[in-house]
């Protein structure tokens, strides 16, 4: 994406109240190129950049939760070594669980992982498998139409079922099968 064009879209999206992250998502980039873009502007224009936006820029430093912190980066080695992971970060709120999903993001980012995120929604009224949405969405914006169809192969439609989208960028798709409720 045009670096230009980045700036005036992190920008925009600042105004309306976005956090780095969203951002990040919704322009399917990293979180560093929205913060690198955040930087920029906030050199050219201080004005252009709320205090807020600046203090998420210096984040303090990770403390302590060594051991979480490295058993989800064993579970990370696993997965890149083909052994699939699950992790999950259950617990009250203001623990901490979003700073060690961060550590782990951002890490792995600097060694050349894509990570992806997912939200659950608080309250009633998300829809069904929201944070995997949220997460294929941000990985279909970037990806182009023949690493799509194969990485998604034969899955592709059901996976288009959730996200309508991927019928943009793979328009051959075939319609899933209308299957009868008395089977």
């Amino acid at each position: 994406m045009d670096r230009e064009i980045l700036i005036k879209q992190v920008t925009f999206l600042r105004q309306q109240g976005m956090s780095i992250r969203a951002i990040a998502s919704d322009l399917a980039v990293s979180k560093s190129r929205v913060e690198r873009a955040l930087n920029s502007l906030a050199q050219t224009d201080e004005s252009a950049v709320s205090p807020v936006a600046l203090a998420e820029l210096t984040v303090p430093p990770f403390v302590g939760r060594l051991p979480e912190i490295e058993s989800l980066r064993t579970a990370l080695g696993f997965a890149m070594s083909g052994r699939g992971q699950m992790a999950m970060l259950a617990g009250e709120p203001g623990i901490g669980k979003t700073r060690i999903s961060r550590e782990l993001s951002d890490g792995s980012e600097r060694e050349g992982v894509q990570t992806l995120w997912g939200w659950c929604y608080e309250d009633e009224g998300a829809p069904p498998f929201w944070p995997w949405i949220q997460a294929i969405r941000a990985y279909v914006g970037g990806a182009d139409a023949s690493t799509l169809e194969a990485e998604m192969g034969a899955g592709a439609a059901d996976i288009a079922a959730l996200l309508p989208e991927i019928h943009n960028k793979l328009p051959g798709l075939a319609p899933l099968p209308v299957l009868s409720p008395e089977l």
